[in-house]
């Protein structure tokens, strides 16, 4: 075989592959979003930090964690949740002394969707 048809089958057979991986990978990509926030305490709006965040996709079992993600808020009450599969949620929000129940919210693809969360406090135990 001629060194110039070995070249051209060899390149023709690159172009395949490489049209094939990259078909391949785009169709394997997961739309995704972003979830960012902020929470506060009713009573008086201030920030709430160091509260534990947790996004629960809706239908999903408590014990599985492929779809269940968690943070903290950081000094000024924020968090942010990036790279979530798009879909329907369920965010909850607690510390020791206040808490949010389940909010259901949509993750849309390629969107940020800003949430601001008012803690309510928790009866004190006794």
């Amino acid at each position: 075989m001629k060194p110039a048809l070995s070249r051209l089958i060899a390149v023709g057979a690159a172009v395949i592959l490489g049209g094939y991986l990259l078909v391949a990978g785009i169709a394997d990509e997961l739309p995704v979003g972003t979830v960012s926030g902020q929470v506060v305490m009713k009573e008086n709006q201030r920030p709430l930090a160091d509260a534990y965040i947790t996004l629960r996709a809706v239908g999903a079992p408590e014990d599985d964690l492929r779809q269940s993600f968690r943070t903290t808020t950081d000094a000024t009450g924020h968090f942010r949740f990036r790279q979530l599969p798009a879909g329907e949620y369920r965010i909850s929000t607690s510390t020791d002394a206040h808490r949010v129940n389940d909010l259901r919210l949509t993750v849309e693809e390629g969107k940020n969707l800003p949430v601001r969360l008012a803690a309510v406090p928790v009866d004190p135990y006794l």
